[in-house]
């Protein structure tokens, strides 16, 4: 391969000065490349703004879960303060019935 870029840069009619010259302009067209793609990728890398976009978005997600499972704990909290009053009622009206039922039962039977 040496060899084949050898023959190639070794043609009678290119002096050394026109190869370094030639070498050089290649040399200006890469550096003009890769500082036009620094520049580009500088500020805004455009994988680093997606995935920071996508967090972004994932994070309002969370935030808007979070909101509605803390709601639903408020909710399930009341429900179960409410069951709780309810069954403790109904364990006095029961514990009343069966302290009451057998001077109910003799009121009612002639």
């Amino acid at each position: 391969m040496n060899e084949e870029l050898e023959a190639i840069d070794m043609k009678p009619s290119r002096n050394p000065g026109e190869r370094i010259g030639s070498l050089e302009q290649d040399m200006k067209v890469v550096n003009f490349r890769l500082h036009q793609w620094d520049r580009r990728h500088e500020n805004h890398p455009e994988r680093l703004a997606r995935l920071e976009q996508q967090f972004a978005n994932q994070s309002d997600k969370l935030d808007d879960l979070e909101a509605g499972i803390s709601e639903i704990n408020k909710t399930v909290q009341r429900m179960g303060t409410k069951i709780t009053y309810g069954v403790g009622f109904a364990v006095a009206v029961m514990i009343a019935l069966d302290k009451a039922w057998p001077f109910i039962i003799k009121g009612l039977a002639p």
